[in-house]
């Protein structure tokens, strides 16, 4: 599977800033929406993050970088 999801946020470590708070577990890329959901809940829940977002990245298709980063910081 060629699709990777990322999640975003901030933490109590650097509440001021975003920053990639999770991009694998076990070694392994996230490759599902809902285990990205998951993971994510539980560095909410667990660890205190916030302003958290889950961004998916489909390596299969030809990517436009500017419109990756527009999208990843919201514009």
């Amino acid at each position: 599977m060629q699709v990777e999801y990322i999640i975003y946020g901030k933490s109590n470590k650097n509440p001021k800033y975003e920053d990639i708070l999770l991009s694998e577990i076990n070694g392994s890329k996230i490759q599902t929406l809902e285990l990205a959901q998951k993971l994510e809940s539980i560095l909410i829940n667990k660890y205190g993050c916030f302003d958290t977002r889950i961004h998916k990245f489909d390596w299969s298709k030809p990517m436009d970088i500017t419109q990756e980063f527009v999208k990843s910081i919201n514009i």
